[in-house]
């Protein structure tokens, strides 16, 4: 079985009720088990990876699988663990594909309704439980499992912590606070889960900060300023945004220098019609103002 298992396969036919079936293990131009696929049946036998062994709370093979498809995340603690186990293939199976979760947002729930004062309490007790989190959020995953229709879990309130800042032990203890602080809103149906994340930056480094005429670097990242969030919105109908970066025309298209100072908007900001090129109409152009009427209001409220 293991020697099949680590052979080539061919792609694989589908039965009838959709299940793919295992096709012939001779081919020699056919992919081979993908990495996920190879330490699945590394794992599953080995008996030690389907217990739990202190210190983690969890089995390894959860660990590694329970957010298969999800990303390259790994479990570190969740409060259903007993109601809801955590399938695993029974002695002498012989083909058992893994789970896969497809995360879905949270909408139309009474957590919705109460995030802004959960969330808040939320942070403070981690804070107090010594734990550095990365991310939370509250996600909906589906699962499905092999030959069977996908299922809606239940909410999740899903907390990432800083890697290597925290055990299982850590986490587990800090979920009852957790969970009674749901309670105070009447959220019981709710489950909390773990795992170690990082924020990382994907929009490249920084822009250059603005400074003063008197430092070296001016004039050199006027087209770089970091930015400005200036808010604008059209005269016709208050629709409002954000300016992001400032910066200096250099010369026009014919090559005369230029003293314009222009601006990074979103399309739909800008125009009422985002399907075409904007052109300017000198008789009726679209007057962009700083600030808008309603913005206003508010500051003549406050």
């Amino acid at each position: 079985m293991a020697d099949c298992l680590t052979r080539v396969y061919q792609a694989e036919p589908t039965a009838q009720d959709g299940t793919k079936l295992p096709a012939s293990p001779t081919s020699p131009t056919s992919p081979a088990l993908s990495d996920t696929e190879t330490l699945w049946s590394e794992l599953s036998s080995n008996s030690d990876a389907l217990t739990v062994v202190a210190p983690d709370m969890v089995s390894i093979n959860e660990m590694h699988f329970y957010y298969h498809d999800v990303g390259d995340l790994q479990l570190m603690w969740r409060s259903d663990l007993e109601t809801n186990p955590f399938p695993i293939p029974e002695p002498g199976t012989r083909f058992f594909k893994i789970p896969t979760k497809t995360a879905h947002g949270v909408f139309d729930t009474k957590l919705n309704e109460v995030w802004d004062d959960v969330a808040p309490q939320i942070i403070a007790s981690m804070k107090v439980s010594g734990l550095q989190y990365s991310a939370l959020t509250t996600v909906r995953f589906s699962t499905v499992e092999d030959g069977k229709e996908p299922t809606l879990g239940p909410v999740v309130v899903w907390i990432a912590v800083r890697p290597n800042t925290a055990k299982p032990r850590d986490v587990c203890d800090a979920t009852p606070d957790i969970l009674q602080i749901l309670a105070k809103f009447n959220i019981t149906d709710v489950v909390v889960q773990w795992y170690e994340g990082s924020v990382v930056r994907l929009d490249g480094p920084p822009l250059m900060s603005v400074v003063k005429n008197s430092n070296a670097k001016f004039g050199l990242n006027t087209p770089f300023n970091t930015g400005s969030g200036i808010p604008i919105a059209r005269q016709s109908d208050d629709a409002q945004g954000t300016l992001t970066p400032l910066f200096k025309e250099v010369q026009t298209s014919s090559g005369d220098p230029s003293n314009r100072v222009l601006a990074l908007t979103n399309k739909h900001v800008a125009s009422l019609d985002i399907t075409t090129d904007y052109e300017l109409d000198g008789a009726d152009p679209q007057h962009i103002l700083m600030c808008g009427e309603r913005r206003l209001d508010v500051t003549e409220r406050s």
